[in-house]
């Protein structure tokens, strides 16, 4: 059975975008996401596709190397078209399977990941984090110092009622390193 995981940098005020973005640049978040979710099944919405588009290098809708991508979203992904008659297929420049895939529900991206290698991590934005911690094992947070005026913003009530904290540790430039475990369902030990 995999495990259903929560990861996410968050500032003071439970912060986690701004105007489409990620407002801050720490290499060692990235690095800890990197290594947490390297060989596993990630879960985001389209802002969140859209955002990690802006970074990726290879041009053909292709984010997050290394790792099953799942997009929950109505819209169409960068490799997919619609014929004149609406059917849905693979554009012809994008011959090999990209590890990226669309659906229309979180219960669709589970169904998906079912059929994948790896456990399952929701990556953002806020209606995905709001969904992945009704299910969710253990919550990852990387704690980024000071307020960032953030207009996007991870479920901390909810973290606070239904999680508890297992491991936390200091980071570079004030960043603390968060794990929280379910307080019925949680594993004893959290397996990353």
């Amino acid at each position: 059975m995999k495990t259903i995981n929560v990861i996410a940098a968050v500032d003071e005020t439970f912060g986690v975008g701004k105007d489409g973005k990620i407002p801050w640049h720490h290499p060692e978040d990235f690095k800890f996401f990197k290594r947490m979710t390297d060989g596993h099944v990630v879960i985001m919405g389209w802002n969140t596709y859209v955002d990690l588009l802006t970074y990726s290098k290879t041009g053909d809708g292709t984010v997050l190397p290394g790792r099953e991508c799942i997009v929950v979203t109505s819209q169409l992904l960068p490799h997919e078209r619609v014929d004149g008659d609406g059917n849905r297929g693979i554009t012809l420049e994008c011959k090999q399977q990209l590890p990226i895939h669309r659906a229309a529900t979180i219960s669709d991206a589970l169904n998906i990941a079912r059929n994948m290698g790896g456990d399952v991590f929701f990556i953002g934005g806020e209606r995905i984090f709001e969904a992945g911690l009704n299910m969710a094992d253990c919550v990852y947070l990387t704690v980024v110092p000071g307020n960032h005026n953030c207009d996007r913003f991870f479920p901390a009530e909810k973290l606070r009622n239904n999680f508890q904290i297992y491991n936390k540790r200091e980071g570079e430039n004030g960043l603390e390193f968060r794990t929280y475990v379910h307080n019925i369902w949680g594993p004893l030990n959290p397996p990353y």
